[in-house]
């Protein structure tokens, strides 16, 4: 560390023209998106002061720390504040910030303190406070130029939030350096500071009719989703699960999925939007409720069409949306790689209704109750819908 303290020292000037500059504002957005108003913001080795400066002209409150004596009054001179010479091994506060920018600073950590750095990084952090860090892509650790190195890829980025309990990994990316003169490839992270095991509980559910009427409310961004039943379908094993109010959690889903095309355009709104106006052929969440519910609502899963698809018929899926509209509300949390945020709430808490990630012994029950249903339906003739719509009207069935 001193020996790359005394690079920076010694070059100062260099670094400071070579950095001050450079236009960043495409890495800002994916930090800043994540913060309240006027949030406080720690620039964890602030360098020239470049980023210390954007943050606080956007109107953030900034505080900047820097390990390098020359770089330290750069940034002083440069953005006016009373930069601080201080290490991220002496980082110390405690809940103070709500959000941590650690821009091409902690790629000189030893790789076997990088541990420590961000439980102090975490520790400094307000609850629900997020964290941006970049690295150098690869896997190696290297000296260049009398300054170390400490380089990650994604899966030891992942591996290295894993081991901070309650650390969200929330989006990471690649990036090409933003120097016009530089090829090498960054690694972008944002993580947050869990205020608890997870945050399940919303700041307001939304039924069925707030988000079906437009302008929608469903924001159309990456995330996960929670559904919450004010009437539990019949059959469910709710012990154990989450309550809020007088609503159950009984089902999460994400979109997009991991596995998703990189150019999908699946989004909150979009998949919202299937569960609650599509059939049980594009949901899987609606062809689960409809088989739970097919006694009491009386319409069992159908072929439809040519056959090839399986719906509850135009009459089954319009009672389906009822049933909803009265006893189902969900809320989100917008994300950029949601499968990180599903992964946590599958291990630590009961989704009766979740066929996948589900660790209730419901699910081999569940699973067979839409195998059976399947099989019953192939039995069947396929159902006739010729001239018949779905209502608009809704008429409201009990729960």
């Amino acid at each position: 560390m001193n020996q790359t303290s005394n690079y920076y020292n010694q070059h100062a000037q260099a670094f400071f023209e070579n950095t001050y500059q450079v236009e960043m504002e495409s890495l800002y957005a994916p930090f800043l998106r994540y913060l309240p108003e006027q949030a406080l913001i720690l620039d964890l080795g602030c360098g020239s002061g470049r980023d210390t400066l954007a943050f606080k002209k956007k109107g953030y409150q900034v505080e900047a720390i820097d390990y390098s004596a020359e770089l330290v009054e750069k940034a002083r001179e440069l953005t006016g504040i009373e930069v601080r010479q201080q290490s991220f091994y002496e980082l110390n506060e405690v809940a103070k910030y709500d959000g941590i920018w650690a821009c091409a600073s902690l790629l000189h950590c030893e790789r076997d303190r990088l541990t420590e750095v961000l439980a102090r990084i975490f520790k400094a952090l307000k609850p629900n406070g997020v964290c941006y860090m970049s690295f150098k892509y690869g896997d190696t650790d290297r000296e260049k130029e009398g300054r170390s190195f400490t380089d990650l890829n994604e899966k030891q980025a992942y591996d290295l939030l894993k081991q901070i309990d309650q650390a969200l990994l929330l989006q990471q990316w690649i990036t090409v350096d933003k120097r016009p003169d530089r090829t090498e490839e960054w690694i972008n992270v944002i993580w947050k500071k869990q205020s608890h095991a997870f945050d399940y509980y919303p700041q307001r559910l939304y039924s069925r009719a707030e988000l079906m009427k437009e302008p929608s409310l469903i924001p159309a961004e990456h995330g996960i989703y929670f559904w919450w039943f004010k009437t539990n379908p019949p059959g469910i094993p709710i012990k154990n699960c989450i309550t809020y109010q007088e609503y159950t959690l009984l089902y999460v889903g994400i979109s997009p999925d991991k596995k998703a095309k990189p150019n999908s355009k699946s989004n909150l709104r979009i998949r919202l939007k299937t569960h609650f106006a599509g059939n049980a052929e594009g949901s899987t969440l609606r062809r689960t409720l409809g088989i739970l519910l097919a006694e009491m609502s009386g319409y069992p899963l159908r072929r439809v069409g040519s056959g090839n698809r399986m719906t509850f018929t135009h009459s089954g899926e319009q009672w389906l949306d009822a049933w909803l509209e009265d006893n189902a509300y969900v809320s989100w949390i917008i994300c950029e790689e949601p499968w990180n945020v599903e992964e946590k709430v599958f291990e630590q808490t009961i989704l009766p209704l979740n066929l996948k990630g589900n660790q209730h012994e419901f699910k081999e029950t569940l699973s067979a109750m839409h195998k059976k249903a399947i099989q019953n339906a192939k039995m069947m003739e396929i159902a006739t819908e010729a001239g018949l719509q779905r209502q608009v009207k809704l008429q409201h069935v009990a729960g």
